[in-house]
């Protein structure tokens, strides 16, 4: 016979698990914190630095492009005081701001709890981890205040530094990854959404066998869409900051490789002259030094076009401007007698220029303006078109 009494503790005993588990507390901020920066990096490059998730137990972790965006080495901190070198990538996205890069070591680590199903609670509970202002392993509290297809609006205080940081619900799981600030406001900030870089996971890894500098490694190992991305994100920071030389950053290992292999076209050397030089000349309005390596590849790329014959004039222009600061007097006056005689119509334009504004701004922006009218741009969609 069925005891009612048993019956009736039991069906009390489940009630009551039920109520607890929907009155339950969440896990305080402490015991997220516990939970959480264990998985958490501190990200430094030669000039920036920023925050990382880990993702998989091998070491995978997530960030922001901009983070490592020009960066010659990338090396990644635990909140043990551990330190590793990021040597290859499984997903890169300048557009969506968002790199999938992978540690070199056997280590195995904890990955953070990822929210995979990405259906965040707006008005729910948020907490920021991150290395505000370089601050490490930090965290902070506020509201989840939207949540769309493209990305997640929060109120947790950031700062420079936190880019690339965990954002986590009040469960303690990631639902997005820390990403920008609205300037002059208060704490209106964004992270990107799981979504976007989730399924990327397990992408075959591309590892940095040779030890190249960053930029290069990720620029030479683009497929057809990557580079794309990358020349828009140049091509973007380069209108919004007229950043020069982050534009001829990412274009140069480009360049190197396919004049290395044969493949550039011909009439795109006097392009990428071009290029060197006003990245040289940003850096010389901001240093008072010019970028030796700068000036020898706009030499190569100019000598070729004007070995080859292609936007000859523009290649004579380049030479003089080239040789002046090299202070090589004779070759500058040799290619300067020969842009006379081809040219002269341009030589009258710039002929005192080069004479009497070695050192002169003035002078350098006009001879480099003029440089830029009389250069050839058809053909440089091949940039776009690398397979």
């Amino acid at each position: 016979m069925i005891n009612p009494l048993r019956i009736s503790v039991l069906v009390l005993f489940a009630l009551i698990t039920f109520i607890q588990s929907v009155f339950a507390a969440p896990p305080r901020g402490t015991d997220i914190y516990k939970n959480s920066v264990g998985s958490m990096l501190y990200i430094e490059t030669q000039n920036k630095m920023g925050s990382g998730v880990i993702v998989k137990e091998d070491g995978t972790f997530v960030t922001c492009f901009h983070v490592i965006a020009d960066a010659n080495y990338i090396n990644a901190k635990l909140n043990d005081g551990s330190v590793f070198e990021v040597n290859g990538f499984r997903y890169i996205n300048p557009l969506e701001d968002i790199a999938i890069l992978t540690l070199d070591t056997k280590q195995k680590f904890r990955p953070i709890q990822v929210n995979s199903s990405n259906s965040p609670e707006i008005g729910g509970k948020v907490f920021a981890l991150s290395n505000p202002q370089g601050l490490q392993f930090s965290i902070s509290d506020g509201m989840l205040n939207q949540f769309t297809d493209k990305y997640i609006q929060f109120s947790a205080p950031v700062s420079t530094g936190s880019s690339g940081g965990a954002l986590l619900d009040e469960k303690g799981s990631l639902i997005g990854i820390i990403d920008a600030q609205l300037q002059d406001a208060q704490n209106i900030n964004f992270a990107v959404p799981n979504k976007f870089w989730y399924s990327k996971l397990d992408n075959i890894e591309v590892y940095n066998k040779e030890n190249m500098r960053w930029i290069d490694f990720l620029v030479l190992n683009a497929d057809k869409e990557q580079f794309k991305m990358y020349s828009a994100y140049a091509y973007a920071k380069m209108k919004k900051d007229a950043d020069f030389i982050k534009f001829y950053e990412y274009l140069r290992p480009f360049g190197i490789y396919y004049t290395r292999n044969g493949e550039l076209p011909d009439n795109l050397y006097s392009v990428f002259g071009l290029f060197a030089l006003l990245a040289d000349e940003q850096e010389f309005e901001k240093t008072g030094k010019h970028n030796r390596i700068f000036i020898e590849e706009a030499h190569k790329y100019y000598q070729n076009s004007y070995n080859k014959k292609q936007n000859t004039e523009a290649a004579l222009l380049a030479l003089v401007i080239i040789y002046n600061i090299k202070r090589n007097i004779t070759l500058r006056n040799l290619f300067l007698d020969t842009l006379k005689t081809d040219y002269p119509h341009l030589y009258s334009k710039i002929n005192m220029l080069i004479i009497d504004n070695v050192n002169n701004k003035d002078g350098r922006i006009k001879m480099l303006q003029s440089l830029v009218d009389i250069t050839n741009f058809e053909g440089i969609s091949f940039c776009a078109n690398v397979q």
